[in-house]
């Protein structure tokens, strides 16, 4: 019997494991051919140049040598980015002390569990099977924007190999292929959101040789990553929230956006967000008011209102305290009272006062979204920016037409970040030297513009660029329009704002929004506080407890062993998606410090040689996190105390929470 060729192997193992790949490839006829020393590969032929500088067994040896301190591996130098707040001290000097005490050693970067390992490059393929050989890589991430060099390495990459691994459950294997950087490095920063922050750390970035898509590719990536590793969400914010939540709803009549499925509106909205462009097309916003649905972001409230232009809906994303500063501060000079404010339920009280009237939103992925209502009425797409969540509440009101100005997602001048007007320029609050110097130091990519030429952006931007795509590609079925100068989103076609031409529109403004009322769920906080007396205050006031029970059985159970961090945090992540599915107050609100406190034991853990010294530490994590999630519960506890007096006196300070 005829052993399979190489290529044989690599081929069958790719139809099976990775068809969409496989069907990319067996038509594909190369332009580039392979060069050869006698029977040696040593390079591909680009018509006229070739891949690599020099032969790539040379080249490949010069590579391997240069990992040691490779400025593509994600090394941090401290825990700042496992957000270690006040609540969780206890654990981070409990685990300090530990080391200090027994002159623990720590290497300066993570020596073991790893999640990623990613190869931007495959050229001939021959580096692969190295750098796919660590046992403690997770997933590993391969990325060829030209798909024919793929097809070349058939015949000398053991792909075969790394894809039994793969269909063994030992090692994920993602390939992508033939993607622009933007469009590779997204994807690389969905695979490692799914998988989430802990174990980001440590990836290693393997760019295979030298060229414009790898470079690009090779600094987004690293850029993104640095960004979702940080853990989101605290304990101390997500009390706030709940507690933030429960009075607005218990203070203030209104409506609750829950439904989906609303009659599409023939009257268009115009969402105004603040960005340099602002300025050039505010008079044509005025021009066009009395036609369209004018929707304010956050800080363009202000703006529009000194220009002279009453917006009919004003959107609120955010929960810190400059939002009611900034808000008071406008309501002392302006008339809000015929202006509809859409927020997030978590909201700093008192703001929704100074509107007409509140349409309230549970934004996704709050734990008071959790408690209060569910996954499938939650608001989506409201991240990162206002404007995402503006383009959300439209779409889910039913707007069928919907435009944007100053959604800039840059800037064409690098010195801008906003319009003229803003707070970020003339609040004293916000800063605006710190918001400058922000501005300068995230600004990290060149987009392309909506009208042609560049923008400047950051990684945040860009996120608000892509998720108005998303949201209006997939969940919007009208038309979509950007009049904004600055950064282009797919899916909105661009429009020079005195290009557009609105006819009289068939409904009034008032008709629109008594349509729209009909559709909202109406919200009674007596209703509200019905339903919490009917949770009971014992129940609640019982869960801290239970919740620091269950977590201790769970902690304990883990022992010390191969990749103990992993089995740490999966069989803890496994308890906290239970509780939150049942709706535990408490494991809702202390789930993040939780998440966190493992972060840090394994931010301390993996960087241990010694063995003696690894398996101590390892006990005395956990005995850590037990520790501080005891003290934690007992804050939880008391703050659930007051918490549970709110439906008799929503107005009533919290102690804990001001």
């Amino acid at each position: 019997m005829t052993s399979l060729s190489l290529y044989d192997r690599n081929a069958e193992a790719i139809q099976h494991h990775l068809p969409a790949l496989w069907e990319a490839l067996s038509d594909l006829a190369p332009f580039s051919t392979v060069v050869w020393d006698g029977d040696v590969p040593v390079n591909i032929d680009l018509g006229g140049a070739s891949l690599y500088p020099e032969p790539v067994q040379s080249w490949n040896e010069r590579q391997m040598a240069d990992i040691p301190g490779d400025p593509g591996e994600l090394i941090f130098s401290n825990i700042l980015h496992c957000n270690p707040t006040r609540a969780i001290f206890p654990m981070v000097n409990q685990v300090q002390e530990f080391i200090d005490k027994n002159k623990i050693v720590l290497s300066d970067k993570r020596r073991k569990e790893f999640n990623f390992s990613i190869i931007l490059g495959v050229g001939l393929g021959l580096h692969i099977p190295a750098l796919t050989s660590l046992e403690e890589v997770k997933h590993f991430i391969i990325y060829e924007p030209t798909l024919e060099f793929i097809k070349h390495s058939l015949d000398f990459a053991n792909w075969h190999e790394l894809l039994e691994r793969k269909a063994d459950g030992k090692v994920e294997v993602t390939v992508l292929w033939g993607l622009s950087p933007e469009e590779a490095s997204e994807r690389i920063r969905w695979l490692a959101g799914m998988a989430g922050p802990e174990f980001i750390e440590g990836t290693t970035i393997h760019p295979h040789y030298y060229s414009v898509d790898i470079k690009d590719t090779f600094r987004l990536v690293r850029k993104i990553l640095i960004a979702e590793s940080g853990s989101s969400g605290f304990f101390e914010d997500e009390l706030n929230m709940l507690c933030n939540t429960t009075r607005n709803l218990l203070q203030t009549p209104g409506f609750i956006m829950k439904k989906t499925g609303f009659i599409r509106k023939s009257i268009p909205a115009f969402i105004v967000a603040a960005g340099p462009s602002l300025d050039a097309d505010i008079e044509r916003v005025k021009e066009l008011s009395d036609r369209a649905i004018i929707v304010s972001c956050g800080t363009s409230l202000g703006i529009l209102l000194k220009a002279g232009i009453t917006p009919d809906i004003h959107v609120e994303n955010e929960n810190v305290p400059a939002t009611k500063v900034v808000l008071d501060d406008l309501a002392s000079k302006f008339d809000l009272s015929k202006i509809i404010l859409a927020a997030t339920t978590s909201i700093i009280p008192g703001v929704a006062s100074h509107f007409a009237e509140a349409w309230f939103y549970f934004r996704a992925g709050l734990s008071s979204t959790y408690l209060f209502s569910s996954p499938s009425e939650a608001q989506y797409g409201c991240f990162p920016f206002v404007a995402n969540a503006a383009l959300s509440v439209l779409i889910r009101l039913g707007f069928g037409s919907i435009y944007l100005f100053g959604c800039d997602c840059g800037s064409k001048d690098a010195s801008r970040h906003h319009a003229s007007g803003s707070v970020y320029h003339s609040n004293t609050l916000l800063a605006p030297e710190d918001s400058d110097q922000r501005w300068k130091k995230s600004r990290d990519r060149v987009l392309p513009g909506n009208f042609g030429g560049s923008i400047y952006s950051t990684h945040l931007f860009d996120l608000c660029r892509h998720y108005l795509s998303l949201m209006g590609s997939f969940y919007h079925a009208g038309e979509r329009f950007n009049c904004s100068d600055g950064a282009k989103v797919d899916g909105f076609t661009p429009l020079d704002s005195y290009d557009i031409e609105l006819p009289k529109p068939a409904m009034t403004k008032q008709q629109v929004f008594t349509l729209i009322r009909a559709q909202l769920e109406t919200h009674k906080p007596s209703d509200l506080a019905d339903q919490l007396r009917e949770r009971g205050a014992d129940v609640v006031l019982k869960a801290p407890g239970e919740f620091v029970r269950q977590l201790k059985d769970v902690v304990s159970a883990v022992e010390y062993g191969a990749s103990p961090y992993r089995r740490l945090y999966e069989d803890v992540h496994r308890l906290l998606q239970q509780l939150i599915a049942a709706k535990d107050p408490a494991c809702l609100v202390m789930e993040t410090s939780i998440r966190s406190m493992v972060r840090i034991s394994a931010y301390f853990g993996t960087r241990i040689d010694d063995e003696q010294h690894a398996r101590e530490f390892f006990e005395e994590a956990k005995s850590a996190i037990l520790n501080c999630a005891e003290l934690i519960g007992q804050t939880c506890h008391d703050a659930f105390v007051q918490w549970c007096e709110l439906p008799d006196n929503p107005f009533r300070p919290i102690a804990y929470f001001e």
